[in-house]
């Protein structure tokens, strides 16, 4: 009944304590069920218990424990958020880049092409205050070529 009602919040990679009748396991949630949950302990042990031997369950908040304790990949976030434009001269040298297609000739004909259509796309949406990947996915071919006609004119 516990697990029935905990497994919707606590997910595989989770990192818990239960409580139980008989003892206390602290570890990082391996499986979870409405009838059985397995705990992956810091010492390598998979211990399992079933839900009518669970008293209560914690959450443990990772950020309150040492990166050496951590059992997932920690990325660390930055303390400052810098804004970083490019300077009018730059921007210009680059779309002159992707206009004549200015490419060193030791790159490969395929990685040109692919740097190409990367370029083109890291100008739009430079252009366009952050255009949405998502946005860019959803264009067709039709209207690739009618920006096209839009950026070389």
């Amino acid at each position: 009944m516990y697990l029935d009602f905990i497994h919707d919040i606590v997910k595989c990679g989770d990192n818990i304590v239960i409580s139980c009748n008989d003892c206390t396991i602290e570890g990082v949630v391996v499986k979870i069920n409405n009838n059985l949950i397995a705990v992956k302990q810091s010492n390598g042990s998979i211990i399992l218990k079933e839900d009518n031997d669970i008293i209560n369950i914690k959450v443990v908040n990772q950020d309150s424990q040492s990166s050496k304790e951590k059992n997932v990949t920690d990325i660390p976030r930055g303390k400052v958020k810098k804004k970083v434009y490019l300077k009018r001269e730059q921007f210009t040298e680059l779309y002159q880049v992707f206009i004549n297609k200015n490419y060193p000739e030791t790159w490969k004909k395929g990685y040109a092409e692919r740097a190409h259509c990367s370029l083109g796309l890291f100008l739009a949406q430079y252009l366009c205050n952050g255009f949405n990947l998502a946005d860019a996915a959803r264009l067709r071919r039709h209207e690739k070529s009618t920006c096209d006609k839009l950026v070389s004119a």
